[in-house]
């Protein structure tokens, strides 16, 4: 329950006693507006008294009022809308908000995604070096064995060059061989045809040494 308390004010000079459950700030400021707007209405006529003064210091007062009203109420038209399009405005608010959260998320899946990339990319450079490396030693292998093979099929054609000089020679052998054994054989038939002749004159000689 609110407490109630006792607020002297002073109008127009004169003390009064106020109950009020108000702040005593708030209604001393209340108590000064109205004294104010009775010293001013006073100033301007003076021959009023107090009765007439605070008649017109209400008059002013509701005026005030009904004007604030008035005010109030003509804000509150032009707030209706205004209401409706901050609640449209705040609800669009909320979906962009929405919409920057995904955003943020799809980003952040991006970069990760971009890293994961990278890293892939700095793991096929790493591969691509590796490779380039073992490329250039094969390279420098065929090299070496083009070199070993020239190498090689030049020996082989001086080997080729000597197996046919061989051959030669061994062609050469063999025909020297076949005049020599055609001579030998030529000697050995001219010395069968001697003996047989020899031996034919020998049977000559012992039938006519029989017959004699």
């Amino acid at each position: 329950m609110s407490t109630k308390n006792k607020i002297a004010v002073k109008i127009l000079g004169q003390d009064h006693y106020l109950i009020s459950t108000d702040e005593v700030d708030y209604v001393h400021k209340v108590a000064k507006l109205v004294d104010d707007r009775m010293q001013t209405i006073l100033k301007s006529n003076s021959s009023l008294n107090h009765t007439k003064i605070a008649i017109l210091t209400a008059l002013n007062l509701a005026d005030d009022l009904s004007k604030a009203r008035k005010k109030i109420e003509e804000l509150k038209l032009v707030a209706k809308p205004q209401k409706v399009e901050l609640k449209e405005t705040k609800s669009q608010i909320t979906s962009l908000a929405d919409q920057l959260t995904q955003t943020e998320s799809l980003y952040e899946n991006l970069l990760n995604e971009l890293d994961m990339m990278r890293s892939a990319r700095e793991t096929q450079e790493s591969q691509m070096r590796d490779l380039m490396t073992q490329l250039k030693g094969m390279f420098g292998d065929l090299e070496a064995g083009d070199e070993a093979l020239q190498r090689a099929t030049s020996r082989i054609a001086e080997l080729e060059e000597q197996l046919l000089m061989r051959e030669n020679e061994i062609a050469e052998y063999i025909r020297v061989f076949d005049e020599i054994e055609n001579e030998k054989l030529q000697n050995l038939n001219l010395n069968d045809e001697e003996d047989s002749y020899m031996y034919e004159e020998e049977i000559i000689y012992e039938e006519d040494f029989d017959e004699e």
